[in-house]
């Protein structure tokens, strides 16, 4: 039941505050993904730039599954597709 708000705070904290709770590869895993959507969230960023997080986003989607078993196999590699046509998140 979180706003929007609420879940960004989240997204950008997480990695700090579960670094005692998780291992070091899931952290490695979510830092990935996190810099990936840091990227394209960014305030500008050119075409080219965008497939260093794409890139990075894929390695999350193929990782996802041995980090967090089948049932949570979901990623998000349509945001870069996103920052390609549309530009920035």
């Amino acid at each position: 039941m979180w706003k929007a708000n609420e879940w960004k705070i989240w997204f950008f904290f997480w990695i700090p505050l579960l670094k005692d709770y998780v291992s070091q590869e899931v952290i490695k895993h979510l830092g990935r993904f996190t810099f990936a959507v840091t990227m394209l969230l960014s305030a500008s960023i050119a075409k080219e730039e965008v497939d260093y997080p794409h890139s990075l986003l894929l390695q999350f989607g193929e990782e996802n599954e041995d980090v967090f078993g089948t049932e949570n196999a979901t990623f998000m590699l349509h945001a870069s597709e996103c920052v390609r046509n549309r530009g920035p998140l």
